[in-house]
Formats: structure tokens, C-alpha cells, sequence
């Protein structure tokens, strides 16, 4: 995005900005119009917004910040011309910042930059959160170690799950509830009992809604960029295993193997007519005896042969007595 903001930034100087009242409207015409094509926009009304002491947004009408959330080049020229050299703070959203990725869930948002001054952490929860960190860290030094914490941890969530139904208001997510104001019921961050909504080994990862990553739109498998090659074209397909000879087709009766040659004595599939059970003492096709290409008898070539090819050359306008001399 920082790139993308240099090339609007570079596309500013394409247009020369006009006042129409100070501090309030302004014009932005492009340099040269006539080198455009006729349907391009050559002109645009730019508005600034203020509350008196600095500016609070700018608004453009080609409405390329309510598109896409980034300023556009007539707005980023109307400010380089007022001497303005940060952008108002109303347009810079958080998705085109480095912060973009840092949103959390509900129970959560307290661990947020931006929202970490808002709400204060009580001394209990930072307490439970250093030694939970800690148990996590000798929890990882061996599998041992990690089968003894997973054991503390599954029986610490059973007895704590029915104590903490009785909320006496003072914990940090309420605290947070409250000063928002909303009269919701409080999501719970523990599975029941029977872990039915745990994952496989019971770490109850599952429960913390807004923490699961995404559900992957390419479901594990075959890539889907590689085609599904038919059977003739396999070299699994091409065996035994996978293809019947007696009828040329696969084993789920698809009918896209390999094109089969037919005897041509019985029509049949599986042999050529050389091996063909029908063919009993059916007499060769005599080959025909080679002749010659001059004069016609078999038994040698045109190159060794002894008469040679006459050839007649037509002479035009020739008298007979020309043709004899």
C-alpha cells in the first residue's frame, strides 16, 4: 500500500489546482486535456472540511476514498497546495496500516495497540496471565512435560468451568462489557464438561470464539491445478489392474481407455490377424512380383535394365527435313 500511495502521489502532478474560496472548494484540471481521449474526465471539485483550527477530512467527487479507503490524487494535491504534509487522521483506516492484522476478539481487545490504554488490566487477570504463560513455557520443554501440563491444565478447566458461572463483576471482560454499555450475555471462553466443542487433546483452543483461523477454501487433497488425466493417458491406467482387453474399457465400465485394434479375420479384440484362432489354413496373399518401370518385365530394376526409356522431344514449327538432318 505504501507503493500504491506513492503512484497516486505521483499521479497528483497531472493536475493544477484553482481555488474557488479559501478553504473550502477547490478545482483540479488536468494539465493538457487535449492529449486525452475525449471521454476523460478533466475536471474534478474537490471540498475541504474543517472545524476551525485544522483540517478534518477532504472530500473529492470522484469518490475514491469511499471506494477504496485511499485519498486520491486531486485530494493529495489540494493539501501539498494548502502546505499541509500529513494526511487528516479521519483518512487514514486502519486496514491500509501496519496494525491491520492486530484485531482481536471481544475478550480480547484489551491486547490490542490501539486499544491497550483504553481499558486498564485488572491485577488479578495479569497475574493469571504471566503464569499461564509460564506454565506453557515448562510445559513445551519435552513431552513429558507436556503430557503432566495438559493433565493440570484439563483438570484446572473441569473444576474452574461450574466456580466461574458466579461473576462478581470486577473481571476484566466484564469490566469491558460494562463500559461499552451493551446488555449481551458474555460469551463464554470455557467448554462444558463433557469438552464436546475441545479439540483433540483437550486444550479447548476451539472455545475461544474469533481465534480459529479461517476455514480454508482449498480443502486438502489433489491440487486442483493439475488435470485428472484419462485413462490412456495414465501410466497406472495403461496395467492390467485397470484396464479389461476383452472389451477395451475400464473397469467402471467408462469407456475411456486406450482405442483398441480389431482382427481383421474375426473382428474381434485381444490379437492381430497373425495370431487369429480363425485363421485355420487360409492361404497368404501372394506378393505381386516387382517390374520394371521402362520396359515392363519383371526380374530387374530400371537401372540395370537394357532397353532403355525412349524419350520423344516435340519440336515446334520443325519441317521434316530439319527433324531428319
Amino acid at each position: 500500500m505504501f507503493e500504491k500511495f506513492g503512484e497516486v502521489l505521483y499521479e497528483a502532478g497531472q493536475y493544477k489546482i484553482e481555488e474557488v474560496s479559501i478553504w473550502k472548494s477547490y478545482l483540479a484540471r488536468r494539465h493538457h486535456p487535449e492529449k486525452h481521449e475525449k471521454w476523460c474526465r478533466v475536471l474534478y471539485k474537490v471540498e475541504v472540511i474543517d472545524d476551525g483550527a485544522s483540517i478534518v477530512s477532504i472530500v473529492c467527487e470522484c469518490g475514491n476514498f469511499e471506494h477504496t479507503g485511499l485519498l486520491c490524487c486531486h485530494a493529495l494535491n489540494v493539501l501539498d497546495v494548502l502546505g499541509m504534509d500529513q494526511i487528516p487522521a479521519k483518512q487514514i483506516l486502519k486496514r491500509w496500516t501496519k496494525d491491520a492484522r492486530n484485531v482481536l476478539p471481544d475478550h480480547l481487545v484489551h491486547l490490542q495497540k490501539d486499544k491497550i490504554n483504553v481499558n486498564s488490566i485488572t491485577f488479578r487477570h495479569s497475574n493469571l496471565y504471566t503464569h499461564a504463560l509460564e506454565v506453557v513455557r515448562l510445559g513445551d520443554a519435552n513431552t513429558w512435560t507436556y503430557e503432566c501440563a495438559m493433565e493440570i491444565l484439563k483438570k484446572a478447566m473441569d473444576t474452574l468451568t461450574p466456580m466461574a458461572s458466579v461473576r462478581d463483576g470486577m473481571g476484566l471482560e466484564d469490566r469491558i462489557h460494562s463500559d461499552k454499555g451493551k446488555d449481551k450475555e458474555l460469551i463464554p471462553m470455557h467448554a462444558a464438561e463433557s469438552h464436546e466443542d475441545s479439540d483433540a487433546e483437550g486444550s479447548a483452543v476451539g472455545n475461544f470464539i474469533g481465534l480459529k483461523p479461517p476455514e480454508r477454501k482449498l480443502k486438502p487433497g489433489r491440487p486442483t491445478t493439475s488435470r485428472d488425466k484419462p485413462p490412456y493417458d495414465d501410466p497406472g491406467a495403461k496395467s492390467k489392474k485397470f484396464k479389461d482387453a476383452t472389451n477395451g474399457k475400464a473397469p467402471d465400465g467408462s469407456g475411456t481407455s486406450k482405442r483398441t485394434h480389431l482382427c481383421s479375420i474375426c473382428r474381434g479384440a485381444g490379437h492381430k490377424s497373425t495370431a487369429c484362432p480363425q485363421r485355420g489354413d487360409l492361404p497368404r496373399k501372394e506378393r505381386e512380383e516387382a517390374k520394371c518401370s521402362n520396359c515392363g518385365v519383371g526380374g530387374h530394376k530400371k537401372n540395370t535394365c537394357n532397353k532403355p526409356k525412349v524419350v520423344l522431344h516435340v519440336v515446334e514449327n520443325a519441317t521434316l527435313e530439319q527433324i531428319s538432318i
